[in-house]
């Protein structure tokens, strides 16, 4: 099967509630396994991450506060990069913060804080390769930095829980 392609179209009626990542894993999941009889093992498994918490307790920082808008904004802006977030979960800031913390590792909410959360967050990238826009400016702080110093939050190591996944069986599809 692997010298195999195929073009799968599916449509969703949406999910009330949940993210587009987990609408597109949950439709992605019933399309291999009613198309190709896929059936999964998985386990979760504990392994090196990062936990965001609270700088310093009981005190954010100046570029964060509760929210009194029921509009939800997760987007990134260019050039800068900045994140301009409404109505945002802290578990959601760790989820994002997967891939410009680094080594595409899991990032876990330690920080207790429930709710949420309106902010803009100003950051340089990590490395000078992740830059190919003239126009990102390189006077913000790195991504760590720009998150103690604004929204008064911290990233650290840790051991998080991570879905592994082992196909236990898979056959080619039906035909339509």
């Amino acid at each position: 099967m692997r010298d195999k392609s195929w073009d799968i179209i599916a449509k969703t009626s949406g999910g009330a509630g949940i993210s587009d990542e987990q609408l597109y894993r949950e439709v992605l999941k019933q399309v291999v396994e009613s198309r190709f009889h896929v059936k999964l093992h998985s386990e979760l498994r504990d392994v090196k991450g990062f936990a965001l918490t609270v700088a310093k307790q009981g005190k954010l920082g100046p570029e964060i506060r509760p929210t009194s808008s029921p509009i939800h904004v997760f987007e990134i802006k260019h050039p800068g990069p900045s994140l301009v977030a409404k109505n945002v979960t802290m578990s959601e800031l760790a989820k994002w913060l997967k891939l410009p913390a680094g080594a595409d590792r899991e990032v876990k909410d330690s920080t207790f804080l429930s709710g949420g959360y309106d902010f803009i967050l100003k950051w340089t990238p990590l490395h000078d390769e992740q830059i190919t826009d003239p126009s990102v400016s390189r006077d913000f702080p790195t991504i760590f930095q720009a998150l103690r110093e604004q929204l008064g939050l911290k990233v650290i190591t840790a051991r998080v829980q991570e879905n592994f996944y082992r196909v236990e069986h898979a056959q080619l599809p039906d035909p339509n």
